[in-house]
């Protein structure tokens, strides 16, 4: 699961240009579990129209902002579904990965032939049905004009 998703961020990275025409919208939220805020989600946004997807980490506040094409542009205008996972790191990836920045970054350093990530146990710290978008029940709308701050409480 860890690879896919490490897979498809790669993918939105390097096709990404600024002359893509996509309306983006910035988008904030938080990701809470078990009444607690979590560190380090990762909170997915996948446009139905759109074959890109917008991603965010949640810092220690459990408070993140999606990134599309630049740091912190937000997400595709429109309906969105959402997936969130938890990973913990054994190796590169970490919570300081705020954008896909710095995710090409840390794959510029790498040591090996391995992606960011790749070596990740594959235990999501979150219930498995928020990793994928066709069982997580997650839907925002993201409006042009209006405050996109999006909080998800989590539940088993």
């Amino acid at each position: 699961m860890a690879i896919r998703l490490l897979f498809i961020l790669a993918i939105a990275i390097s096709g990404c240009s600024k002359g893509s025409g996509l309306k983006l919208v910035p988008v904030s939220g938080s990701v809470k579990y078990k009444g607690s805020m979590v560190e380090g989600a990762v909170v997915t946004f996948m446009a139905k129209e759109s074959p890109r997807i917008s991603v965010g980490v949640t810092d220690a506040q459990g408070k993140f902002s999606l990134t599309t094409m630049n740091t912190n542009d937000g997400a595709i205008a429109g309906d969105n579904q959402v997936m969130i996972t938890k990973m913990p790191p054994k190796g590169t990836v970490t919570t300081a990965m705020k954008s896909p920045d710095d995710y090409m970054k840390a794959m510029q350093g790498a040591k090996n032939a391995k992606p960011p990530g790749s070596d990740l146990d594959g235990k999501n710290g979150l219930p498995s049905k928020y990793a994928d978008v066709a069982t997580s029940g997650l839907k925002r709308t993201v409006v042009a004009g209006e405050k996109n701050d999006f909080n998800f409480e989590l539940t088993d």
